[in-house]
Parts: structure tokens; C-alpha cells; sequence
């Protein structure tokens, strides 16, 4: 009623002001505000826009003067009076303010409807020497925060009364809990590709546990993650008659099954002639809507060497967070020797950002040529690794990082010499700074590293550095040696979804090599991804220089990505 009665008064003031014919916009005006506490009257000079009346801006004013007084701890600050003058041949508005008791002269005292019991959030207020309302916005918060992740979504707290009793001011306080809801259901309409069920083991919230928020906004962040889902739109939480609650999720999906391609073409380090590499993917990302992946690869990295492999995931083993991942390849390197090799990881991840993984797999080297019996082994491999990733979208990331870490131990057995126990560590960095709207800067490191108590490593055995997956500038698998590291650096200009501009610098490092000392080599060029063409895919070029090389001796990626 007091702030009321306030405006009522200001109302009848500024009548007077459109009886003087001065309701229209004075231009500029000169701001008084008194009584604050300051203890000085506060001088300003305000422009007023053409399309703003001079009424409806004092009303603004005062309104946030007031705002900003109460959250000084002045909750009583009230507006006395409003006097117009004129000075320096201009129009004067004299604010005349009565802030009222300030922090520290308050006991702020509470009560409670109902006779409900004083929330633990609530309870130290009533020992506070003085008003802070921001205090009293932060413990209103945490209640708040406990009450939606304890099953009461539908709670109610507002403020019943405030009146002020000499120095003690005392607030009544109603708090309704609401009914404590238990989720029955969790469903995702309009999904067409992918089963429920799958969905809801990657969400994570599960019927017949209250409601919480927390778990909630954990599960939308995992289906924001998963390659066949593009965007989580909106949830519905609803009670039926019996208080159970049925939470539904919207989201968009898209195809994850992909075809890429890539042709690349190397000039010949002498003479005229060049020759053309390649590369074809497939991967079958959602297979029968239960997120099982297949994938199928084929890479000729020169003239003599090439890879395949052959892969199939399953994520989830029964009930329980566990996924499995069976890998067959091969490896035919400069037809001096074939790689053959079988593996089979098991992946804890649940409903986690993070992955847990234990590896076990075979390998086997040998010469087609049969040249020497050392150049045959059989090696058993036992590995584990780590992989967090939170970048805020695998597609087009423009912030976020992912980490992945792992070690294998491997047994190797020669033909007619001793056996060698190795270790092999990798560790893989990813993060991605947005610099401005369309702007993000990509940093990427890299790590292999070999441990072995051979005096001579295979060459088999050797990390291969160099090319469009790791040191570009450079021929494909260029570099070898039992240590490698290397670095990306791209600045990239997104042109929208899936699709960027990007100039990159990568630096290698490659240490015991089989023949000369270790090195350092420096790539550097420009590209391009263009966004997803229909009937064609998503296409790229990049265009890459090692140092000290000229135009003529660039190599060319081109990349073609087909989504169906």
C-alpha cells in the first residue's frame, strides 16, 4: 500500500507536467537525485530519445533507483517527492528519495506459514545482524536447488508478508514442498531412427527414482554427444492422478551412416611423374536404431603399401555399462612385410562423457618374400586406455576438449631369437577455443612412444608419421621411428554446420629412427570444408607444404564425406 500510495503521488506530480504542456521528449534533461545515501545530491546529464516521453522515462527511473537501492540493503528506500525546475536554460528533474533503515541497522527476523519447519537454507538468517538481500537471493537459490534434486519440482516459496516493527523487520515466509515425484515413465516422441530403449540407456535417469534436475541435465549433455543425435529440442515433466511423474524429451536425430573418400596426389620426389593415393571409409553408425557401429576401411597410403581393417562395436553387453569393439587388420608396408592382426576392447562408459577400456588382441609379422626368419613374429597385446570427451559438438566443435590416453603392453616371440616384452604409450589432446562468433582455434598434440630393450626395432614395429591424419606438407607414413610427436595448430572460420574455412601449421617430431638422427619438420597450408551437398556429401580440399618446398611440390587432399 505504501509504494503504491508513492506512485499515486508521483502520478499527481507529473499531471502537472502534462498540463505544462511538457509530456512529449525534452531532448536532454538534468538528472538530481537526493536523499541518497551518498549524502549528496548525485548530478546528471541525460539525453532523452525523440521517441520517449518524458513520463514514461521518470517512471523508469524511478523504478530502477529504487531496484538498485534495495539490493544496496535500503528493501524500505521509498520516492518522496518529484519536483521539476530549469537550469542553464534547460529542464531540471529533481528526484527527492527516503532510503530508509541500511545494512546492519536491521534484525531480520522470520516466520513461517503453516508452522512449517525453518529450512536449513533459511534458518542462519535469523541470526544475521543486518538485511543483504543478495544473501537472501543466494540461500533462496540453494533451496531451491535442493528442492529439484530431491524430487519436489513443484514446490512453492514466496514471501506471505513484510512489515516493519521498530528495528526489527519481519518477513513470512509460506513454503510448500509439493508432492515428492517419483518417475514412472521416460519417453522420447517422434523418434524415428533410433529404439527408445537405446536412447534411455544412454540418458541415464531411471523410472522409479525421484526427480532430480542434476540427472536431467546430465542425460540431455549424453544425448547431445551421440553422433546420430542432432539437437535435444525441449522435456516435459507431468503428473497423472496418482502424482507419478512422466518425463518426455524431443530431440532431432540424423544419419550416422557415412561414406568418405579421399584422393590425394604425390608428386615424385625426382623425375615427372606422380601418383595417386586413396582412401575409402565406411561406417554404419546406428545400426537397427541400437547404436551398434560397423566400420570398414581401405588406405593406400604409396605405390606399395596399403592397410584394411574391419570393425564392429556393440555398446552395451546385456545390462550391464559395458560395450564391446572386434577388430580385424591388415597392414602390407612396402612389400617387405604384412601386418595381420585381431583385437577386442571392452568399453566402460555408461552413461558417462569419459570411457574406460581394456584391450587384449594377436599380431603377426611376416615377410610375403620369406627374405629372413627375423623378420616373422607373433605378439600378444594387453592394453588399457581412457578417453573424456566434452567438446560441445563432435561435428563442428567450437569449444570443449578431448583427451585420450593408453598403454599396451605387448609379448613378441621371434623365429630363432629371444623374446622382447614392450610398452607402448600414446596420449592424444584435443581442445578448441572460440575466439569470436565464427572464429575457433583448434590445438591438437600427439604422442607415440615405444619402450623396448632391443638394441634394433623392427621397422614393422616403428611409428609412421606424415600425411592428411597427422603431419600434412609431408607423403603419408614419410617419417618412421620409435618415438613420435606432433602438434596441429588451425585457425578455423566456421561457414556453418559442418562446414569451415581453416589455415593450419603442424610440427613433427620423430626420435630413434632406424637411420640418422632424430628430426623436426614444419607443414603448413590452407582448406576448406564445404557443407553437405544433397546427393553428393560434404566435400574438402586442403592443400599442404612442408619447409623450404615451392607451389609445384604442394600435395593435395581431397575429401569427400557421404552421410545416407
Amino acid at each position: 500500500m505504501r509504494r503504491a500510495a508513492q506512485f499515486a503521488a508521483l502520478a499527481l506530480t507529473l499531471w502537472g507536467i502534462v498540463q505544462a504542456g511538457l509530456a512529449g521528449s525534452p531532448g536532454r534533461v538534468i538528472l538530481f537525485r537526493h536523499g541518497l545515501p551518498e549524502g549528496r545530491a548525485l548530478e546528471e546529464s541525460v539525453a532523452i530519445p525523440d521517441t520517449v516521453e518524458l513520463l514514461p522515462w521518470i517512471e523508469e527511473t524511478v523504478i530502477a533507483d529504487l531496484r538498485r537501492l534495495a539490493a544496496q540493503g535500503y528493501p524500505l528506500a521509498s520516492l518522496d517527492s518529484a519536483v521539476l525546475g530549469e537550469k542553464e536554460g534547460r529542464l531540471a528533474v529533481h528526484l527527492y528519495y527516503a532510503p530508509g533503515p541500511g545494512p546492519g541497522s536491521l534484525r531480520v527476523e522470520l516466520e513461517f506459514a503453516d508452522s512449517l519447519r525453518i529450512p536449513k537454507e533459511l534458518r542462519s538468517l535469523n541470526d544475521a545482524g543486518g538485511l543483504n538481500l543478495r544473501r537472501v537471493a543466494e540461500n533462496l537459490r540453494r533451496l531451491e536447488e535442493r528442492l529439484l534434486n530431491s524430487g519436489h519440482p513443484y514446490y512453492l516459496v514466496c514471501l506471505d508478508s513484510l512489515r516493519l516493527e521498530g528495528q526489527a523487520l519481519r518477513l513470512r515466509v509460506r513454503l510448500d514442498e509439493g508432492p515428492q515425484v517419483i518417475l514412472a515413465s521416460v519417453s522420447f516422441p517422434d523418434v524415428r531412427q533410433t529404439r527408445p530403449s537405446t536412447l534411455a540407456r544412454y540418458f541415464g535417469v531411471r523410472t522409479g527414482d525421484p526427480f532430480r534436475l542434476r540427472d536431467v541435465e546430465r542425460g540431455l549433455q549424453n544425448l547431445r554427444r551421440l553422433p546420430y543425435v542432432q539437437g535435444v529440442d525441449k522435456w516435459q515433466l507431468a503428473l497423472d492422478g496418482e502424482k507419478r511423474g512422466h518425463l518426455r524429451v524431443w530431440l532431432k536425430e540424423r544419419s550416422v551412416n557415412q561414406f568418405e573418400g579421399v584422393a590425394g596426389y604425390m608428386p615424385e620426389r625426382s623425375g615427372p611423374g606422380g601418383y595417386v593415393v586413396g582412401l575409402l571409409d565406411l561406417r554404419l553408425g546406428n545400426l537397427f536404431g541400437t547404436g551398434r557401429m560397423l566400420g570398414v576401411h581401405w588406405d593406400r597410403k604409396d605405390r606399395w603399401s596399403q592397410e584394411a581393417s574391419f570393425s564392429y562395436t556393440e555398446p552395451f553387453l546385456g545390462p550391464t555399462p559395458v560395450g564391446a569393439q572386434v577388430e580385424v587388420r591388415q597392414r602390407v608396408q612396402d612389400s617387405t612385410y604384412v601386418l595381420r592382426g585381431f583385437g577386442m576392447r571392452l568399453v566402460f562408459s555408461g552413461s558417462q562423457p569419459w570411457q574406460v577400456a581394456a584391450e587384449l588382441g594377436r599380431e603377426t609379422v611376416f615377410s610375403p618374400r620369406g627374405q629372413t626368419a627375423a623378420s616373422r613374429s607373433r605378439s600378444w597385446t594387453l592394453g588399457a586406455g581412457l578417453l573424456v570427451d566434452q567438446r560441445d559438438d563432435p561435428q563442428t566443435p567450437r569449444k570443449g576438449f578431448v583427451y585420450r590416453t593408453g598403454i599396451r603392453l605387448l609379448q613378441r616371440t621371434y623365429e630363432g631369437l629371444s623374446p622382447s616384452n614392450d610398452r607402448e604409450v600414446s596420449m592424444d589432446v584435443e581442445t578448441y577455443v572460440p575466439l569470436a562468433e565464427s572464429q575457433v582455434t583448434a590445438v591438437q598434440l600427439h604422442l607415440r612412444s615405444l619402450r623396448s630393450a632391443k638394441s634394433e626395432i623392427p621397422v614393422s614395429e616403428l611409428f609412421r608419421l606424415g600425411g592428411a591424419s597427422s603431419l600434412r606438407g609431408y607423403w603419408e607414413d614419410q617419417f618412421v621411428g620409435a618415438d613420435v610427436l606432433w602438434s596441429n595448430l588451425e585457425y578455423r572460420y566456421i561457414l556453418g554446420e559442418r562446414s569451415w574455412a581453416f589455415a593450419f601449421v603442424d610440427v613433427g617430431y620423430v626420435g630413434r629412427r632406424p637411420v640418422g638422427s632424430p628430426l623436426w619438420r614444419t607443414g603448413y597450408g590452407m582448406g576448406v570444408r564445404l557443407p553437405p551437398v544433397s546427393g553428393l556429401g560434404q566435400f574438402g580440399i586442403e592443400l599442404g607444404l612442408g619447409t623450404g618446398e615451392n607451389i609445384s611440390e604442394a600435395k593435395v587432399h581431397v575429401r569427400l564425406i557421404t552421410a545416407f
